[in-house]
């Protein structure tokens, strides 16, 4: 799942705040351990105290996600927040459109060891 985000934007854009939900009830039901990665584009960061580097941007991002899906699980406690800033991006930070889609959130699911478990 990839959720996009604004320029130096750690907020959730509304329309994939459903998306997002949908995609929590669905790993609510499968066991295993949940990791949000935030990344960024690769323009440095400007007169924002509150995002010091790219990295701080892409943590905040993930937290972002992670805590609308937090919300929704019975297990809160599943869900790893990591920052990758812009180590990887998926697409050319050479336009607009390249930068937009590297402005993103990603969910992992880490089944658990002994296989996947469907939760009743």
């Amino acid at each position: 799942m990839r959720a996009q985000f604004d320029v130096a934007a750690a907020t959730l854009r509304p329309e994939f705040q459903l998306l997002v939900e949908q995609v929590a009830q669905t790993l609510d039901e499968v066991g295993g351990e949940i990791l949000v990665v935030g990344h960024t584009d690769s323009d440095p960061i400007r007169n924002n105290p509150r995002f010091p580097t790219n990295w701080h941007l892409s943590v905040e991002r993930a937290k972002s996600v992670a805590g609308v899906m937090q919300s929704i699980l019975r297990e809160p406690d599943r869900v790893e927040v990591e920052g990758r800033g812009a180590d990887e991006p998926i697409a050319p930070n050479t336009s607009r459109e390249g930068k937009a889609l590297n402005r993103r959130v990603e969910v992992f699911l880490k089944p658990a060891s002994e296989g996947l478990v469907i939760n009743n």
